[in-house]
């Protein structure tokens, strides 16, 4: 079983605030959560699923990657 994180434990691992976990569950903008009860808990997997959702690609980098693939050819 995977471990389960409290939200103050999610809070202090992302330097955000517990605020801005609430808000994120009730506007369904956040990580996937368990409730259990009154209790909230957060999985690794899903923490790592949703940082992996937010994952970018600098538009600098890809521009300097296409620019040297077309002098390369």
């Amino acid at each position: 079983m995977e471990t389960l994180l409290t939200e103050e434990q999610v809070s202090k691992l992302w330097q955000i605030s517990i605020s801005t976990l609430r808000y994120w569950r009730n506007s369904g903008d956040g990580p996937n959560f368990f409730k259990v009860g009154r209790l909230v808990r957060y999985s690794e997997g899903a923490l790592e699923a949703y940082l992996q959702r937010g994952l970018r690609v600098s538009s600098a980098k890809a521009t300097v990657e296409e620019v040297f693939n077309r002098v390369a050819r």
